[in-house]
C-alpha cells in the first residue's frame, strides 16, 4: 500500500508542471531561420523553439541575412490569435529594447521578418548578443506569455559606417534662452534736431498767417477779463498734452501715455467750450453766410418793409390850411343871420325821445346840411386808381418829392423807413464781396454786446468796428457814452 501511494505522488509531481503550463498563452510549432540573400529555397538555417526553454546557442545575423520567425499561438493548447503579440530584442549593458509586432491570423499562425534595415543604430552597434523575448497577451483570465526565446549575435562588416537616426527620440533637451528684440531706442541726435528745425520754422510762418488773415489779438485781453479760469485751463491742456507726447517719446510706454492723455483730453473739452463760447456769437454774426439761419430774420423783416405799400399822396385834411379867425363883429354878425341859438337840456339817450325828434327836424340844421352838398372823398390814390390821375401827373416833379409829402411827418417817416429797409437790404447783400467797406447796420443783439464792449470793457471803437465788421465811424453815430445805452 506505501508503494502504490509513492508511485500516485510521483505521478502528479510529474503532471503539475504541465497542468501549469497549459493554463495560459504558449506557441507550438515554433521555427527560427536566417534565410541568406541569394542562397535559395532551404538554403537558410533553421532551428526549433521551446516555448519553455530558449535555445542554448546565439542566432547570427549578417548585413545579407534575414531572420523570420514562424510560430502557432495557443490558449491552454488551443490555436487562437491573442490580442497583442510581439518580438522584442533588448540590450543587456544599456537596457535599449525594441518591440515588433506579429503578423497573427485567425487559426494562431504567426509570422515576423527582420534584417539590418530593420534594427536600429543602437543594437546594430552592440557588441553583445541581444535577448529576443516572445510577448503574448489577450482579455480575459488566461495569463500572458512574457519569456526569451533566444539571442540574436549581430554580425556587421566594421568597414561600414553606421546608417544615420532620423527616428524622432523622446528625451531631455538642451535649456533654450529666450532672446527678446531690444527695446526701441531714440533716433541720432542730428536727425532729432533736423525735424525739430522743421516744427519750429512753421511757428513764424504761421504768425504771419495770422497777421495777414486778421487774427483778433486785440481781444485776447477781453476775453481773459470775460472769463479768465476756462482760458487759462484750456491753454495748460494744451501744453500738458505736449508734454505727454514729449514724455512718450523720451520715456514713458503706450499704456502709461494713454491715460494721462484722456485725462488731459477731458478737461481741455470743457473747458475749450466754456473759453469758446464767449466769440460763438460774435463769430457768427461776423461770418455767416447770406442764405443761413442767421440772416434769415434780417433778411424777412427787410423783404417785409420793401413789400408793404403806403400812400404816396397826403390827404386834403392834412395839408389843407387851416381856416383864419373871423373877427367878433363878423361872428355877430353871422348869428344874427341864423337866429337864435336854442340849447336843449335834453340828455343824450339810447332811445329816441321827443326832444331828439324835434331836434332833427330844425330847419336851420336841415339848410346847413343842404349848403354844405355833396362830399367829394379823399382818392386812396392805389396803382390801380385813375381818379384825378392828370393832376396827379401835373403835380408830381421828378425832382424831389413834393413839398406836401416833407410838410406831412407822418409820410416822411414811411418813406424814410422804406429807405431804409431798401439800404439795410443791400448792405446784407453785399456782406462777403471784395468790394464791401463793412456793415452799416446792425441788430439788436449785435448792438447791445457793442454797448457792453464800448461802456463796460473799455474796449475801444476800432477794435469792436474790426471785429464786427463795421464800417469806419459808424459807432461814432451812437455818440458818446450814455446816450445810447442797453435797457435791462
Amino acid at each position: 500500500m506505501q508503494l502504490l501511494a509513492a508511485l500516485q505522488l510521483g505521478l502528479l509531481a510529474l503532471a503539475t508542471p504541465g497542468l501549469c503550463a497549459s493554463s495560459g498563452w504558449g506557441f507550438a510549432d515554433g521555427t527560427l531561420s536566417i534565410q541568406q540573400k541569394g542562397a535559395g529555397i532551404g538554403g537558410g538555417q533553421k532551428q526549433k523553439l521551446s516555448e519553455n526553454k530558449p535555445l542554448a546557442k546565439p542566432v547570427t545575423l549578417n548585413d545579407a541575412g534575414t531572420l523570420k520567425l514562424l510560430l502557432t499561438i495557443q490558449d491552454d493548447r488551443a490555436a487562437m490569435k491573442p490580442h497583442q503579440a510581439f518580438l522584442m530584442l533588448k540590450e543587456s549593458e544599456t537596457g535599449l529594447d525594441i518591440s515588433y509586432p506579429l503578423s497573427v491570423k485567425g487559426n494562431g499562425k504567426a509570422l515576423v521578418e527582420l534584417n539590418h534595415k530593420d534594427l536600429p543604430v543602437q543594437l546594430l552597434a552592440a557588441k553583445t548578443p541581444i535577448e529576443a523575448s516572445l510577448l503574448i497577451a489577450s482579455f480575459g483570465a488566461s495569463n500572458g506569455y512574457n519569456k526569451p526565446i533566444f539571442k540574436l549575435a549581430i554580425d556587421r562588416n566594421p568597414d561600414d559606417p553606421l546608417p544615420s537616426s532620423h527616428a524622432l527620440r523622446y528625451g531631455k533637451l538642451e535649456e533654450i534662452h529666450h532672446i527678446f528684440k531690444s527695446d526701441p531706442r531714440s533716433p541720432p541726435v542730428i536727425i532729432s534736431l533736423i525735424f525739430t528745425l522743421a516744427v519750429l520754422a512753421t511757428l513764424p510762418l504761421l504768425a504771419i498767417s495770422w497777421f495777414y488773415l486778421g487774427a483778433n489779438a486785440n481781444h485776447l485781453s477781453v476775453a481773459l477779463k470775460s472769463s479768465p479760469l476756462p482760458h487759462v485751463v484750456f491753454v495748460g491742456s494744451i501744453i500738458g498734452l505736449e508734454l505727454t507726447f514729449f514724455m512718450y517719446y523720451t520715456s514713458w510706454n503706450l499704456f502709461q501715455t494713454l491715460p494721462v492723455a484722456a485725462a488731459i483730453g477731458v478737461v481741455a473739452v470743457l473747458s475749450g467750450s466754456r473759453a469758446l463760447g464767449e466769440n460763438t456769437s460774435t463769430y457768427t454774426l461776423r461770418y455767416t453766410p447770406m442764405g443761413t439761419s442767421a440772416s434769415k430774420p434780417a433778411r424777412a423783416a427787410a423783404t417785409a418793409a420793401s413789400r408793404r405799400q403806403y400812400p404816396l399822396r397826403p390827404s386834403p385834411s392834412t395839408t389843407s390850411t387851416p381856416a383864419r379867425p373871423q373877427p367878433a363883429a363878423a361872428a355877430e354878425k353871422d348869428t344874427q343871420k341864423q337866429g337864435p341859438v336854442y340849447h336843449s337840456q335834453e340828455k343824450a339817450s339810447a332811445t329816441r325821445s321827443e326832444a331828439i325828434d324835434l331836434d332833427a327836424r330844425d330847419p336851420d340844421f336841415d339848410a346847413s346840411l343842404r349848403s354844405i352838398g355833396p362830399v367829394t372823398p379823399t382818392p386812396t390814390l392805389s396803382r390801380t386808381s385813375i381818379f384825378n390821375q392828370g393832376r396827379q401827373q401835373g403835380a408830381s416833379s421828378p425832382s424831389g418829392p413834393n413839398r406836401a409829402d416833407t410838410a406831412n411827418p407822418s409820410l416822411l417817416t414811411l418813406s424814410s423807413r422804406t429807405r431804409i429797409s431798401a439800404e439795410a437790404e443791400a448792405d446784407f447783400e453785399s456782406l462777403g464781396r471784395r468790394d464791401h467797406m463793412g456793415r452799416r447796420f446792425v441788430d439788436v443783439v449785435s448792438l447791445k454786446q457793442i454797448l457792453s464792449m464800448r461802456d463796460e470793457q473799455g474796449v475801444s471803437e476800432d477794435v469792436i468796428e474790426k471785429q464786427f465788421g463795421l464800417r469806419k465811424g459808424v459807432l461814432a453815430t451812437l455818440g458818446p457814452k450814455g446816450v445810447v445805452a442797453g435797457v435791462r
